[in-house]
């Protein structure tokens, strides 16, 4: 529909004017294009062309490659995006091992492919994911609550492969993805904390003993609270779908 011209407009400015739906000679010039299309398409007199792209995930496994050579980095809104020193993008040949990419040349099929791969993490929360050896470690997904403005987040985290420009138009697509489980992380949130020691991490009605000279603090004395409600002397989310909230505590250090 979108290759067919628009329709005359009436004397009142509407575009349903019934005057002029007809079928003009240009109209079935149109009609006869689109049906070649679709012959074109439904019909295969060859094998269609195979463009195969393959990303690796690994610490700094792309860090000593050349400029022209490395992954690509976008931004954008709220944007979270793999750094390229831990990323190798390849394009594969028909017997699936990497062709040999000349990013010098201005056109081509492969021109400046490298650059438009990439991997991007929106909407993940930056403690429930970490670049490893062997891959990128995902913890289990937190659903997200489908409530606009921020439903376009997703679970937290999730993983997209990122391809600019160089998206197949047309025909089908296949994306595997090579995945396994592994054992969990020996402290909670490593990428919180540097330190040595297990950190506590409180979920639902759990509760921890305090330490020998702890200092405690209470919901109730928190300020600031950005996107949090005091309820039963608890701090609540008062919008559920906002992933950041945040609340100041004060307290002073007791003298050795």
């Amino acid at each position: 529909g979108q290759l067919l011209p628009e329709d005359g407009k009436s004397k009142s400015g509407f575009s349903n004017n019934a005057t002029v739906l007809q079928a003009t000679p240009l109209h079935l010039e149109y009609y006869q294009l689109i049906a070649r299309r679709a012959l074109d398409q439904a019909i295969f007199t060859e094998k269609p062309v195979v463009t195969r792209y393959r990303i690796r995930i690994g610490t700094d496994i792309g860090k000593g490659l050349p400029r022209e050579k490395a992954a690509g980095r976008f931004g954008g809104y709220v944007s979270q995006p793999v750094d390229p020193a831990h990323l190798v993008a390849e394009v594969l040949g028909a017997d699936g091992q990497p062709v040999t990419v000349d990013q010098s040349a201005r056109s081509g099929p492969y021109a400046n492919i490298l650059q438009n791969l990439g991997i991007g993490m929106r909407g993940s929360h930056k403690h429930r994911y970490q670049v490893a050896s062997g891959g990128m470690l995902l913890d289990s997904a937190v659903p997200h609550r489908e409530v606009a403005p921020g439903s376009w987040h997703g679970p937290s985290p999730n993983l997209k492969m990122l391809i600019r420009r160089d998206f197949p138009v047309t025909g089908d697509f296949v994306l595997r993805v090579r995945a396994a489980s592994v054992a969990s992380r020996e402290a909670a949130l490593p990428a919180s904390y540097n330190r040595k020691e297990r950190q506590t991490l409180l979920m639902g009605d759990e509760v921890v003993s305090l330490g020998k000279g702890a200092v405690t603090v209470t919901a109730a004395g928190a300020t600031d609270l950005y996107l949090l409600l005091l309820t039963d002397e608890r701090l609540v989310p008062n919008n559920p779908s906002k992933m950041e909230r945040s609340a100041k505590f004060g307290f002073a250090l007791p003298g050795r």
